[in-house]
Parts: C-alpha cells; sequence; structure tokens
C-alpha cells in the first residue's frame, strides 16, 4: 500500500451541477488482489465498461454512500455540503480507512482518516500496496 496504509478509501462526489436535489458522496476501499481490470476515470469509460466495473466494484469492494439533502446544500454551500456527504460516506464503512484519497481539492473537516486531496483521478491511485513489513460512483461518473 502506498506509504504504509494498508485501507486506502477513494471518495468522490456527484450532484454538485444541478440546482436542485442532494449531493451524493461515495466512499470505495478496493481489494489490491481483485482491482477491477480497466479501473479508470468514469469519463473516460463508456456506458457499457461503466455498468461491468460497477458490477465488479459491488463484487469485490467495500462500498459506502451518503448523501447531503438540497436542504442541507442550501443551509451551507455546495462545496461544504459535498465535504460533509463525503464524510458520511467514510463513517458508513464497516472498517474505518487508515488513509483517503479524496477525488477533489480539499479534504473533509473532522474526516476519520489522515486523508489527502488529488487532482487526478482516483482509481489510478486507489490500488493500495500493502503494508511494509521493516491509507466514483462509477455507473455514474
Amino acid at each position: 500500500m502506498r506509504d504504509g496504509y494498508d485501507r486506502i478509501v477513494g471518495l468522490d462526489e456527484v450532484g454538485r451541477g444541478p440546482l436542485a436535489g442532494p449531493v451524493v458522496a461515495c466512499a470505495v476501499v478496493l481489494d489490491p488482489a481483485r482491482i477491477p481490470t480497466g479501473l479508470n476515470d468514469s469519463k473516460q469509460l463508456s456506458l457499457s465498461e461503466r455498468e461491468r466495473l460497477y458490477a465488479e466494484i459491488l463484487g469485490s469492494a467495500e462500498v459506502a454512500i451518503a448523501s447531503v439533502s438540497a436542504l442541507g446544500i442550501d443551509r451551507t454551500d455546495i462545496r461544504k455540503a459535498s465535504l460533509e456527504a463525503m464524510r458520511r460516506a467514510t463513517l458508513s464503512l464497516c472498517r474505518r480507512p487508515d488513509f483517503a484519497v479524496i477525488d477533489g481539492r480539499d479534504v473533509p473537516p473532522a474526516c476519520p482518516a489522515p486523508a489527502r486531496p488529488s487532482s487526478k483521478a482516483i482509481p489510478a491511485r486507489s490500488r493500495s500496496p500493502r503494508r511494509r513489513s521493516s491509507p466514483k460512483s462509477p455507473a455514474t461518473g
């Protein structure tokens, strides 16, 4: 795993563009031994590739989804609501991750794991090496 972390979660959100509705975030911890072939930024994939990967990810990874309502967005702003949805998704995982990689510029306040933002697509960075011995829905992008 990168930097000695065993359990790295990738976090991404959808729904920042619409003028109405919730913002939804997904937290995914991939099994390093079962990284789906062809995993890439959803915007780089065809619909059939996204659907195939969606099924593979759900079958082999730990996935949690959380949202913040339109009212919650109105109470703060879309950026804060997106970060809160990411934090909630991370807290919804069965086990806490050792590290989080966020697809975006900001780390959620009170993130339950050490984290760093990434301007690059998460999937390539989610391939986590094992701890050294001597930390999107794919279908929706």
